[in-house]
């Protein structure tokens, strides 16, 4: 998030230069601008905003930048309404053809109101088709940079080989769950004690396979509201709401058939942790730690009988 935040207030600051320089506004630029910087280091700082705001609000910003400087003169609130809504909508959008029209279509009323509301000369004609065409090139640099953005964020949060959900990718969406505020959540931990077996015996691609395998099983049989991601290894982490012994059951019945399946006479012993809300933790984080902490109980006591 870092290298974003200091990529929006970059941002921030040729967008207010560009308008400021564009309305006359050369004597107060310099203020204008340390305000925009401020006001978006502050707001990046807030630990509430990297968590539970989305893009959105961070697009919402830089439509708050043109605001202020356009809202120095009152007459140019249209503008205002006209640059915010094209704007949202470019971070909306998944198709460019459907934003051009979009763009066209408000860049069209913009000039029906223009000219219906003052007595525009050719040259006011002339700015107005150069805002028209400013507000389309900042439109599709929206639409572009929220695209390339959103890939990234979603490629950081998924597992290569699974295609579910990291664990920093099941943190992120975990939040998103707390703030619909569940009645009852349960995080369980899913590891393979012997899953080395299988690379031993049937190379590290079969092992990738019976992963692959394992997650689709998971996607396909849970809820469609189950939180699915890969931990680490062979250990999967599930986020689910609802009655904590069904899931549990649904739970064992697919790791029994795919690791009887999938190692023929000897099947994959496993072991499952779980942390429920609220009777273990109330908040995300503690209850994904006790999980954790069960999780690393079951390894450790697994482990001492091995020894013994």
């Amino acid at each position: 998030m870092g290298n974003f935040r200091w990529f929006i207030v970059m941002f921030s600051i040729m967008t207010g230069m560009i308008n400021a320089l564009l309305l006359g506004f050369q004597l107060q630029l310099l203020w204008l601008l340390i305000l925009l910087g401020l006001l978006n280091l502050f707001t990046f700082n807030l630990k509430i905003f990297r968590h539970h705001l989305s893009n959105n609000y961070i697009l919402a910003f830089l439509v708050l930048d043109i605001g202020m400087i356009h809202f120095l003169d009152v007459s140019q609130f249209v503008h205002v309404l006209y640059y915010s809504v094209v704007i949202y909508l470019a971070t909306e959008i998944n198709s460019r053809k459907v934003l051009l029209l979009t763009t066209l279509f408000y860049s069209l009323i913009h000039a029906f109101i223009e000219i219906l509301f003052t007595n525009l000369t050719l040259k006011d004609l002339m700015i107005t088709l150069y805002d028209v065409t400013v507000i389309f090139f900042i439109s599709y640099f929206a639409y572009y940079f929220v695209r390339i953005y959103r890939q990234s964020e979603s490629q950081s949060h998924q597992d290569y080989l699974t295609g579910l959900y990291n664990f920093k990718g099941f943190q992120h969406q975990l939040h998103h769950v707390w703030q619909n505020k569940p009645t009852a959540y349960h995080i369980i931990f899913i590891d393979f004690n012997d899953f080395k077996r299988i690379n031993l015996l049937h190379g590290e691609e079969e092992g990738d396979q019976f992963l692959k395998l394992l997650a689709n099983e998971l996607r396909n049989l849970l809820p469609k509201q189950t939180l699915l991601s890969r931990y680490e290894g062979d250990c999967f982490v599930i986020g689910v709401d609802g009655d904590l012994k069904d899931i549990y059951q649904q739970i064992e019945m697919i790791l029994q058939e795919i690791s009887f399946s999938h190692t023929e006479a000897m099947p994959l012993k496993y072991s499952i942790a779980t942390a429920s809300y609220p009777e273990e933790a109330t908040e995300p984080e503690k209850l994904v730690w006790v999980a954790q902490k069960n999780w690393l109980l079951i390894n450790n006591n697994i482990k001492t009988n091995k020894k013994i």
